[in-house]
């Protein structure tokens, strides 16, 4: 049997078991002396399977729950590797946001050259066809009515420069306008984004510290009952020992009480023949003190039976106690899966969704850039072709000097002409 320590360890892991653990000490005594039986011997060996099933049962159950940990850390990993990527897509989006800002630059310096230019291309193409025609002219029209022309074509010309100047510059602040309105949308989305993750993170923490404490908990509670299974199983064994020692010393006294039994039964007493085995009257008073020997025992034997009853039922008190405890166990266990597998399907929910929106957003940037890529070709050419024409017409305004100096040679040598002629009239006739 059990000893006291053991009811006391017992008695204070399970406060319910307390008054039982306080009359350990009066049922030792009793118990020493409880007279065994068949019953008990097959109870407590039907005890001793239900355990070791049980144990086999809880062997399995931590199985499962190194699983749930060992898919729980993959989980982990693979969150990590979410992150990993996460941060990748915005190391991305910083130097997008970078090319953007040199793009503006390119953009400013490009508007810079257009309003130096002042002219469209339609506009520098019609002037450069008009001065390779008035080369092919002759050389020694009148300058003045050049001037006249000339000056015709300028303020015609600045007319429409200046309307073409304004119409780039509008176009060009909608374009600036256009994108920094994408880049402050962009800007929201990644902001957005980025405060969906850390929430994300701070809710996966939070759910990891919880199962991180039940699983603790949980484990104690398991290193608890494997102990107590321990103590029961050793107790088991050692009662088990004590039950068929006692087992053989009442076969051997019901074999004796047997063989007295059958000599009162035959002779009336409980003596040997010699002693009152011819005399009537001592044997009636021999069958009267073995009656009365009889009852004493029979009383005795009732009293042990039920001081083992009693026995037995704290006994199964505690076997129902510790089966509510192995069951609420069980449930914890259960919802704690439960609630781990639903955790587990938003968060794979919630990373899909993110992975989606960043590979939308990723494509739409793209696609942007490649507009972008697009747009500055387009004005790259234009700038191309812009001092293609600036250079022609420089070169042709050189000529236009060189052409006006010689006029005004000639103009010079005219009015010398005149004064000659002033002077000298007789050349007129």
């Amino acid at each position: 049997m059990p000893p006291p320590d053991d009811d006391i360890r017992k008695s204070r892991s399970c406060p319910q078991l307390r008054p039982a653990a306080a009359d350990a000490g009066s049922l030792r005594t009793l118990l020493q002396n409880l007279p065994p039986s068949r019953e008990i011997l097959a109870f407590y060996q039907a005890k001793v399977q239900q355990f070791e099933a049980e144990e086999a049962e809880w062997a399995s159950k931590l199985s499962s729950h190194r699983d749930l940990i060992e898919a729980n850390l993959h989980l982990e990993r693979q969150a990590a590797v979410k992150d990993e990527e996460i941060g990748r897509l915005q190391t991305a989006v910083q130097e997008m946001r970078a090319a953007l800002i040199q793009e503006l630059e390119s953009r400013q310096k490009m508007l810079v050259l257009l309003e130096i230019c002042g002219k469209t291309d339609n506009e520098i193409t019609r002037l450069l066809t008009q001065a390779k025609g008035k080369e092919k002219q002759d050389m020694f029209i009148p300058e003045r009515i050049k001037d006249y022309i000339r000056r015709d074509e300028k303020r015609l010309n600045n007319r429409r420069v200046q309307r073409s100047a304004e119409n780039l510059r509008l176009e060009v602040l909608a374009l600036e306008s256009q994108l920094l309105e994408q880049e402050k949308c962009h800007l929201e989305q990644v902001s957005m984004l980025e405060e969906d993750k850390r929430n994300l993170r701070h809710s996966q923490e939070q759910i990891r510290q919880s199962y991180d404490g039940k699983f603790d908990a949980m484990s104690k509670q398991l290193e608890v009952l494997a102990q107590t299974q321990d103590e029961l199983t050793q107790e088991l064994v050692k009662s088990r020992g004590k039950f068929r020692k006692k087992e053989r010393q009442w076969i051997n006294e019901k074999e004796v009480f047997l063989r007295k039994l059958q000599f009162i039964q035959h002779y009336g007493c409980d003596q040997s023949p010699d002693e009152a085995g011819f005399y009537t009257g001592q044997r009636s008073a021999f069958r009267l003190g073995g009656e009365h020997q009889f009852r004493r025992r029979i009383e005795k034997i009732t009293a042990e039976l039920s001081e083992q009853k009693q026995l037995v039922e704290n006994y199964k008190s505690r076997l129902l106690i510790s089966h509510v405890e192995s069951e609420n166990l069980r449930e914890q266990s259960q919802s704690a899966k439960d609630i781990l597998r639903k955790r587990t399907k938003a968060m794979l929910e919630q990373v899909e969704v993110l992975k989606d929106r960043y590979d939308a957003l990723e494509q739409r940037k793209r696609k942007e850039a490649e507009g972008y890529q697009a747009d500055v070709i387009q004005l790259q050419q234009k700038i191309k072709k812009i001092e293609t024409q600036l250079v022609s017409t420089a070169i042709s305004k050189n000529k236009e000097h060189d052409y006006i100096k010689t006029i005004k040679a000639y103009e010079k040598e005219l009015d010398e002409i005149k004064r000659s002629l002033k002077k000298n009239p007789q050349w007129l006739n």
